[in-house]
């Protein structure tokens, strides 16, 4: 099966792995940029990636 891809954050190390997989498997990859609108984005796509991360979650108390 292949179809359309949105990646959420796919300038991160998950959405970065998974748009370069699912592109090799013959997908269209499609990437959502913050601050835009994610259900425009979303149309047309037949699986989408979560791989936001919230803003400053590298500062996390361990």
């Amino acid at each position: 099966m292949t179809g359309t891809v949105l990646i959420l954050g796919g300038r991160g190390k998950i959405g970065r792995h998974s748009a370069k997989a699912f592109a090799a498997g013959g997908w269209t990859v499609r990437h959502y940029r913050r601050g835009t609108d994610m259900t425009q984005a979303a149309k047309g796509a037949d699986v989408i990636v979560n791989g936001l991360n919230p803003p400053h979650y590298h500062n996390w108390a361990v």
